[in-house]
């Protein structure tokens, strides 16, 4: 029984196989003992920490396996020398859903080569926060995921909630009415069905999806962005207006008192450029056209063959 796999390189094949190979034996004892967590063998945890499969699948590929547990006492094996025999083959291993290497080939449709490049963004997530790696763990779990049992294999919970999300947003619904219509879906839809019981929870599945936005205080007359030098003033070096909305008196009158906290009167959202381009480039054939001007467009010989050729 050779697992020397667990104690090298976590970005290595070998490791990635082996990997897939313990968590379908977890996957697995925890089921014939009808339990939702179990103990996680990672560095830090060491068997110790009870987690969900996808928080210690996630311990593993970030931290590795503790010291010496090259037996899987806590997983299922007993003390006694577990045989070949016994071991999961990476062919088995293959047929759980745990996709350790995210190799898209391995569980997308044939339109996998138009989709995100998962391996680069598992890479972009090197270095960041323990919630925002589970959030996108959680992420390609709803991709995943059937909408319900039985039903078609596009109807995801993710492609369920982005389409239901995009008609909500194209036709205004409140929070309230979409949160209504989860409700009345949740029980239209068959017994043991995924839908989000309300608009949070729905917001909750795609919010790896998101993309940093940086909310900075202006002046309403737009002299200037609270920022850098201005950051803690609380009224417009430019035009003397304030920084926060006034205070209504009980006439429904704003009151003239200087306010120095409270509502910002004006609010500019700045999208962040970088993450924008990880995101952009994060699909080869995207990335590819991106870089054309640099890559293939031919020098020009006074023909026009593009709108940059001319004058």
């Amino acid at each position: 029984m050779d697992r020397m796999w667990m104690y090298g390189a976590c970005t290595t094949d070998a490791y990635r196989d082996g990997l897939r190979g313990f968590m379908a034996a977890v996957e697995a004892h925890m089921l014939g003992e009808g339990r939702a967590d179990t103990c996680c063998p990672c560095k830090d945890c060491g068997n110790i920490r009870i987690f969900e499969l996808r928080h210690i699948q996630w311990h593993l590929v970030k931290r590795g396996f503790m010291e010496g547990y090259l037996r899987w006492t806590k997983h299922g094996e007993d003390e006694a020398i577990v045989s070949d025999d016994d071991i999961i083959t990476d062919e088995e291993a293959n047929d759980t859903p745990f996709d350790i290497d995210l190799d898209p080939d391995d569980h997308m449709s044939d339109d996998a080569e138009s989709g995100p490049d998962l391996e680069q963004m598992l890479r972009d997530f090197e270095g960041k926060t323990n919630t925002e790696y589970e959030q996108f763990v959680g992420l390609m779990s709803a991709s995943e995921k059937q909408l319900f049992p039985g039903c078609k294999a596009k109807f995801t919970l993710l492609y369920g909630v982005l389409e239901l999300l995009k008609l909500k947003a194209s036709n205004r619904w409140s929070d309230k009415s979409f949160t209504d219509l989860l409700c009345l879906l949740g029980d239209m839809l068959p017994e043991g069905n995924e839908l989000p019981a309300n608009t949070y929870r729905a917001k909750k599945v795609i919010c790896p999806l998101g993309l940093e936005v940086e909310k900075i205080h202006a002046c309403q007359n737009d002299c200037i962005l609270y920022r850098k030098e201005f950051a803690n003033l609380h009224s417009c070096p430019v035009c003397g207006a304030s920084r926060y909305k006034g205070k209504i008196g009980p006439e429904g009158v704003e009151e003239c008192v200087e306010v120095t906290k409270g509502t910002p009167a004006k609010v500019a959202w700045y999208l962040p450029i970088i993450p924008r381009l990880k995101r952009l480039f994060a699909n080869p054939n995207e990335a590819k056209m991106f870089r054309w001007h640099a890559e293939e467009r031919k020098p020009s010989d006074g023909n026009l063959r593009h709108p940059t050729d001319a004058i």
